[in-house]
């Protein structure tokens, strides 16, 4: 059983939940850059949500089936064709041996994932397959084999929420400068095109108060503030440590959002407290988790 890579994008990897319990060692996490949307994909196909997934960012990929597979989708908002449809929001379908799947251009958003029943077989490092590079030519092989009566096609009627619009909603750290934490209230930033899964790099008004220091730890979601006024936004794949001041760290509820950031979207902040931070991290995670029950039922059927 496998699926043949035709075409992809050259920011295409296999994913799933990451390291944990390395970063002393100066490991990052790795994983998804939106957890929610590969947990969607997984469920789709009845998997744990931090099964192995095919993580494409910013391009879609085209496939064909060398033997019976079932695949699933989620993330950015793409048209999808497989099994003779189109899906738009994310969905699941069974591809026949020699039938091709294909995801075109991004259209909201900036991951897409793609997931089959068991995960895709990829070699584990640290316990984890995270940062696997897919490319075309090579071939995904699934961990379980697709059973001749799973040929149901589903498509979700909703788009991740992952995509959901608004500013993105932060903490201010505790070296951050009043000058500091109002300019980004108040500036629109827009997400540049040499961001990667390391960190997303952001251009708009210059946030004054930049000071060289001693390195310092860093997590995902940090907000440093580099020497020519632009912010710098931690990701997946970002370093453990950094000697660029901390300004502000995105809240948990948010991400994700910030992980499907497309080049030239828009990003503005918005300052929460602690206590806003955990109650939205909290509400989230049971609509997440209502959604992933739900789609892993919708696979079951």
């Amino acid at each position: 059983m496998s699926l043949l890579v035709l075409a992809i994008g050259g920011a295409s990897t296999l994913q799933d939940g990451g390291r944990y319990g390395w970063r002393h060692y100066g490991v990052p996490r790795g994983g998804a850059c939106d957890r929610h949307s590969i947990g969607l994909a997984n469920a789709l196909c009845g998997n744990d949500p931090s099964a192995t997934a095919l993580e494409m960012l910013g391009l879609g990929g085209r496939f064909r089936a060398q033997s019976r597979v079932r695949v699933a989708w989620a993330g950015c908002i793409a048209r999808v064709s497989a099994a003779s449809r189109d899906f738009e929001n994310g969905g699941s379908a069974t591809l026949e041996p020699g039938r091709p799947a294909r995801g075109r251009p991004f259209r909201h958003g900036n991951a897409l994932y793609l997931a089959t029943p068991g995960g895709w077989i990829g070699r584990r490092v640290l316990g984890s397959v995270s940062g696997l590079q897919v490319a075309r030519g090579q071939t995904l092989g699934p961990k379980v084999e697709t059973p001749e009566s799973r040929a149901r096609t589903i498509s979700l009627d909703e788009p991740s929420e992952s995509l959901a619009p608004g500013p993105i909603r932060c903490l201010p750290t505790p070296e951050a400068l009043p000058l500091q934490i109002e300019a980004l209230r108040q500036g629109s930033f827009s997400v540049r095109s040499d961001s990667d899964r390391r960190g997303i790099r952001l251009r708009g008004p210059a946030v004054p108060g930049f000071a060289e220091r001693s390195s310092t730890p860093v997590c995902e979601g940090c907000v440093q503030l580099t020497a020519s006024g632009e912010l710098l936004v931690i990701g997946p794949d970002g370093p453990t440590l950094g000697g660029y001041p901390r300004v502000a760290v995105v809240c948990g509820a948010d991400l994700d959002r910030i992980g499907q950031s497309a080049p030239g979207s828009e990003v503005e902040f918005e300052f929460i407290d602690l206590d806003a931070a955990i109650s939205l991290r909290e509400e989230l995670e049971a609509a997440r988790s209502a959604r992933l029950r739900l789609a892993g039922l919708a696979s079951s059927i």
